[in-house]
């Protein structure tokens, strides 16, 4: 069952958003001959619409999740599924895609984003803000904003469209508790991450990056390029700088001067550097000047944190404090503060467990200092951030050690309060707007992780310091994390 599609005519801004990515696509020809597409939309009178799709094109089929996925309700399609892709078909997947259409598992019908009205498209050099992608790699998308997603909602349900839909797919052959979960299985965010409006996303995995097998050893460093068959391997550069930066050498490699080797559907380039008594690289793969993927790599040997390197004598592989935590046991609430106070210890953070403290329980549970004397307050919670009252108990904490502070001459010192829980973000989302109107960074199991990934790096407590500031809600600032 075909529907015809509504055509709106772009204005400049949205011409020149989509013109930026054409041009992009295009100065990587032939990159991507595998598309993965995903998509949940709504039944309407004018067809199905989408609440959420996405395109994501790769220059590999080994980077797809391969099964592909096809539902239907009463007033639910969606889909999962991978397509072969050539040149041509990308440019006219983009040329569909200014009408905010998708393609569907067999083209037997169109589903597409509704304007009626509202519609916006923007172009993010970057990462698209829906779409997790691992630290260091870029992936620019071309993203677009519909109509909002409970108007669209309610013009096909009527009263409670969310409620309705929640129990319609419980009731499915293939059950989902809530649309949240079937998002989640069609590999696209949760409807919080995405706020209000329906959207449609095209995104362009990097294609190139820098393997994972690259090592650092005795005093040379092998680095693996891995990018897509259709590139020109002299236009590839790979650059890199050493560490300790004040001691150490930046330079760059035209792709011509890698080792080369096929496997499958990517070209992979290896290159060796000697670093002499460098404990740690940094590399930075560039196609066209365009850099596309950034990777350290250390030494297993040699270590850049000392407080790490004592931990390990301890948790070598850093198992126990990730596992307490990341998994901590409902009654080990104690476990869990320690860890954090250790955590902060490990990145250069002068900590004290004042919660763990039987006559000082009255204050907060982590005070953390960096060497300038800035002063990190931290609560600890297993569960919601205001549970038994915490950020109330932690404004009330952070006021009064500023204002002891201030009598004492210190006034100059920056305070941050924080709150740290192993829940997630979406799971948190009910107290976030507290923490935001009370300025409390809120550290989530997202942000634990990436620290514990870079514990062994070398501490820069003041940087961390700053960076937290970020983790406030509502707050968007630029950070490690």
């Amino acid at each position: 069952m075909s529907q015809e599609t509504d055509s709106y005519p772009l204005n400049s801004q949205q011409a020149h958003e989509f013109s930026n990515f054409h041009a992009l696509l295009t100065s990587w020809a032939g990159a991507y001959p595998f598309s993965m597409i995903s998509y949940v939309s709504v039944k309407t009178a004018k067809g199905p619409r989408l609440l959420f799709g996405r395109i994501l094109l790769l220059p590999s089929c080994t980077l797809a999740r391969d099964t592909p996925f096809r539902f239907e309700t009463e007033h639910i399609l969606a889909a999962r599924f991978v397509s072969d892709m050539t040149a041509a078909d990308v440019a006219q997947s983009l040329e569909k895609a200014k009408t905010g259409i998708i393609p569907t598992v067999d083209d037997a019908m169109t589903i597409e984003l509704e304007r009626n009205g509202y519609f916006s498209a923007h172009f993010d050099p970057i990462n698209s803000p829906f779409f997790s992608v691992p630290e260091g790699k870029r992936s620019p998308c071309l993203v677009l904003h519909g109509m909002p997603r409970y108007t669209l909602l309610s013009n096909s349900l009527g009263s409670r469209p969310l409620d309705q839909l929640n129990w319609e797919l419980k009731a499915a052959d293939m059950p989902f508790d809530n649309l949240d979960e079937l998002l989640t299985y069609c590999d696209l965010p949760k409807m919080m991450q995405t706020g209000d409006s329906t959207v449609f996303e095209v995104v362009a995995s990097p294609p190139g990056w820098i393997g994972d097998g690259s090592t650092l050893r005795n005093g040379e460093a092998s680095i693996e390029c891995h990018v897509a068959s259709a590139l020109d391997i002299g236009k590839v550069k790979l650059g890199y700088e050493t560490f300790p930066k004040d001691s150490g050498k930046r330079a760059s490699i035209d792709g011509s001067v890698l080792e080369w080797r096929h496997e499958g559907d990517i070209k992979i380039g290896t290159h060796r550097i000697q670093v002499g008594k460098a404990p740690e690289l940094q590399a930075f793969l560039s196609y066209e000047s365009f850099c596309l993927h950034r990777l350290r790599v250390w030494d297993p040997q040699k270590h850049l944190n000392s407080r790490h390197a004592i931990h390990q004598v301890f948790d070598k592989n850093l198992d126990f404090l990730r596992r307490t935590l990341l998994e901590p046991k409902p009654n080990k609430a104690d476990a869990f503060e320690g860890a954090v106070s250790a955590c902060f210890h490990l990145f250069g953070f002068s900590a004290v467990n004042y919660g763990r403290i039987l006559r000082l329980q009255d204050g907060p549970d982590i005070i953390a200092m960096t060497p300038a004397g800035n002063v990190q307050v931290i609560e600890c919670t297993l569960g919601l951030l205001d549970k038994n009252d915490k950020l109330a108990k932690l404004v009330q904490r952070t006021t009064v050690i500023k204002e002891k502070l201030a009598s004492a001459g210190y006034d100059h010192l920056q305070i941050q309060s924080a709150i740290v829980t192993p829940l997630s973000r979406d799971e948190v989302a009910a107290n976030l707007k507290i923490a935001e109107e009370h300025g409390i960074a809120v550290i989530c199991k997202q942000e634990i992780i990436k620290l514990l990934d870079q514990v062994s790096l070398p501490p820069d407590p003041e940087r961390i310091f700053e960076d937290l500031k970020g983790l406030v809600p509502g707050v968007h600032k630029g950070s490690f994390f």
